[in-house]
C-alpha cells in the first residue's frame, strides 16, 4: 500500500464521527471506513484488499483510538 493511500486512511479513521464509534461494532467501522476510502480515491481490486488487510490487522488499534475518543 502507497503513502499516500495510508495517509488517507488514517485521515478517514480519525475524522470526526456522526454518531459514537465505541457503540458500532469494529466490523462495521471498518466496512465504513474502506466504503468511505473506495469513494473517496477510486480504489482497484487490489488496492481495495489490501486496505482491508490494513485496517483488519490494525482493528485493535483502532478501536482503542475511537474509544479514547470518548474520554
Amino acid at each position: 500500500m502507497n503513502i499516500n493511500l495510508m495517509r488517507l486512511t488514517w485521515s478517514i479513521i480519525d475524522e470526526a464521527p456522526t454518531k459514537p464509534r465505541y457503540k458500532i461494532p469494529i466490523s462495521e467501522q471498518i466496512d465504513s471506513a474502506l466504503h468511505t476510502i473506495e469513494d473517496r480515491a477510486g480504489l482497484s481490486p487490489e488496492e481495495k484488499h489490501q486496505v482491508q488487510q490494513y485496517l483488519v490487522n490494525r482493528k485493535h488499534l483502532i478501536k482503542e483510538l475511537y474509544q479514547a475518543q470518548v474520554l
